[in-house]
């Protein structure tokens, strides 16, 4: 979809903001601690987490709120696909328990408490963890931004857990509307090819922000050519900031996809490792948007300067000919102003109108020289 922007008629920082929440960065804490220790990274005022399961096969789907941990235990059958997503993951205890309840990795549980991780993939003992950043528009107030969100999903046997980092609203809509639905492929799959469907769902709204990149830098371009104010500078700038900001989540990404194949987990069946390198070769196209949008930048930042260069010269040649034409008249006006005694013209009764006269035919010729010489 098309993103129609107006940037006159919109506050320029709030639009190309990348809308984040303030984080209270907890690195500091974490120095001098043993490895996979259990350390919530990220914003600590939340609501209170929330737990969804939905599980399924062929056959029928259950979807439950779940109150308390421990109700988890009776939804767990072998016989179906189970999707547990937390909603929150500041809650260091209840952390714990899910991490002693299905043995994830101390490294792992670490990894999904840090927001600020970079995308990776990891296969242990008992499960395929991989992490990224969920990246959505969103429009607060009608002004179009990007959120992020850290996203860590842990895939077993029969069941994905998916851990959000809280923020309203995701991407995975479109899922539950596929599993809810008798017919679709995601019915009679496993949970691999869930977990499959997660990724690619997070991979898909990248497009849609990439889209609303290149039309803000279409429009910059316009308008830059008309009206290079400091206003659409700020703008180029605070875009070329957000998509090294994008880059630097997409490339590991690739990594991390990468080392699917390379592994050759066992909890990927053959036939969704072919899904898998459809998500692979999406990664790769939008990588390869960087190089392209960034050099639009670049070129977009010369037109900006350029056409301010110009614009100036524009202003002091129009200054410089304005002044040119009041050489002659103050040289005139100097002249008969100097008050000698001797100077006939001022007792002569013509000589005020012969003055003015002078004048204007002195103009008269500067204007005639400076049109002969294409300067007007």
């Amino acid at each position: 979809m098309k993103i129609k922007l107006n940037p006159l008629k919109m506050n320029p920082l709030r639009l190309t903001t990348l809308k984040r929440r303030r984080k209270k960065s907890e690195y500091s804490k974490k120095i001098g601690l043993p490895p996979g220790q259990i350390l919530y990274v990220g914003d600590h005022d939340q609501e209170p987490v929330k737990i969804n399961l939905v599980k399924y096969n062929e056959f029928e789907v259950i979807e439950q709120h779940i109150e308390e941990f421990d109700e988890l235990d009776a939804y767990m059958d072998p016989g179906y696909t189970i999707w547990v997503n937390l909603d929150g993951i500041n809650d260091t205890g209840l952390m714990q328990q899910v991490s002693e309840k299905f043995k994830f990795h101390p490294l792992m549980t670490e990894d999904i408490m840090n927001t600020e991780h970079l995308p990776k993939s990891e296969e242990h003992e008992d499960h395929l963890f991989f992490t990224l950043k969920m990246m959505r528009l969103d429009y607060e107030n009608g002004d179009p931004g990007i959120i992020s969100e850290h996203l860590s999903l842990v895939l077993g046997e029969n069941f994905v857990i998916s851990f959000q980092d809280k923020i309203k609203g995701d991407v995975f809509d479109n899922i539950r509307t596929r599993i809810h639905s008798p017919k679709s492929r995601i019915r009679k799959k496993k949970a691999d090819y869930l977990f499959y469907a997660l990724i690619d769902s997070v991979v898909d709204q990248y497009y849609g922000i990439m889209e609303f990149i290149r039309d803000r830098i279409e429009e910059m371009e316009d308008y830059v050519l008309t009206n290079p104010s400091q206003k659409y500078m700020d703008q180029i700038v605070a875009i070329k900031k957000h998509l090294t900001n994008i880059r630097r989540i997409v490339l590991p990404l690739k990594g991390a996809v990468d080392r699917i194949f390379a592994d050759e987990s066992e909890y990927i069946t053959g036939d969704t490792f072919t899904y898998f390198r459809d998500v692979q070769d999406h990664i790769i196209h939008l990588a390869d948007h960087f190089d392209a949008f960034r050099e639009a930048l670049t070129s977009l930042m010369d037109m900006y300067m350029s056409n301010l260069s110009n614009n100036l010269n524009v202003i002091m040649k129009t200054l410089t000919i304005f002044s040119l034409f009041f050489v002659p008249l103050t040289f005139i006006a100097g002249l008969y102003g100097m008050n000698f005694q001797h100077m006939p013209e001022l007792t002569w009764k013509f000589g005020y109108p012969a003055v003015l006269f002078l004048m204007l035919v002195s103009v008269i010729i500067m204007f005639i020289f400076m049109r002969r010489r294409g300067w007007l």
